[in-house]
């Protein structure tokens, strides 16, 4: 039987990335600086890194932690109740690629949070849409084939656009360089002690975004709970009513 509950060292990782994000980056950072259209998330990028959330699994001997990919999800779960930047996801396929390709300099500067990763989602031929992609940051992209890492002047800013999340720019831009770092198809990476080789990294890649957005609906789920708790209709809290229970018990 698989035991899904984490273990107590693991809810205590968990719970140390969620007291920093509500300390540092807490979700009422967005509604504060709606329709700025730019992530302040980095400001606390190097603090974050001190943490060791972007070599989690990355291991010790290399600047990292050394742990698995449950520890790892965790974490971006956390992520995803707190809205941190996608960079956070780039920056991690980006340091993982790093220390398979052996560039220790460049997982350094990653693992530190000097340098940090945005995120490109293809769209069209040679045209992708940049995710919080700033001046100087590397940009990782990856799908069926693998995952690409790219220098931020490989692509060529068309126009901004409007994104869902004020809080993170969206680039339409034309990729015109070479990748830096690349890993084909099915390549493994390690992932600690407890796994000498891991799954590809498109998988990875897919997980860790499954793992924050599973924390974006939790987070959604009980701030409506809350509002449920508190908002009075009548008198009496919203919560109360049987059709408001029913919504929440399905969101549950």
């Amino acid at each position: 039987m698989i035991d899904l509950i984490p273990t107590e060292d693991q809810q205590r990782i968990a719970d140390s990335v969620a007291e920093f994000l509500a300390d540092k980056l807490p979700v009422e950072r967005h509604r504060r600086d709606h329709g700025r259209g730019a992530s302040n998330d980095r400001d606390a990028w190097e603090a974050l890194a001190a943490l060791g959330v972007f070599g989690v699994t990355i291991p010790d001997s290399h600047g990292g932690i050394g742990l698995t990919l449950a520890e790892e999800a965790l974490v971006f779960r956390e992520f995803g109740r707190h809205i941190v930047s996608p960079a956070a996801l780039g920056s991690v396929l980006a340091a993982r690629l790093a220390l398979e390709k052996g560039q220790s300099r460049l997982l350094a500067e990653l693992l530190e949070g000097r340098r940090a990763a945005g995120l490109a989602n293809r769209v069209g031929e040679g045209l992708f849409h940049l995710l919080d992609v700033k001046d100087g940051d590397l940009v990782a992209a990856w799908d069926d084939a693998g995952v690409r890492v790219y220098e931020a002047s490989a692509f060529r800013a068309d126009e901004a656009r409007a994104s869902l999340d004020p809080g993170v720019t969206l680039t339409r831009a034309r990729l015109t360089g070479e990748p830096v770092l690349e890993a084909r198809g099915r390549t493994t990476t390690p992932s600690g002690p407890a796994f000498p080789s891991g799954p590809a990294l498109p998988y990875v890649a897919s997980l860790l975004t499954a793992a924050m957005l599973v924390g974006i609906a939790e987070a959604a789920r009980d701030a409506a709970v809350q509002q449920a708790q508190t908002r009075m209709q009548f008198n009496v809290p919203i919560g109360s009513f049987q059709a408001i229970k029913h919504k929440c018990a399905d969101m549950l």
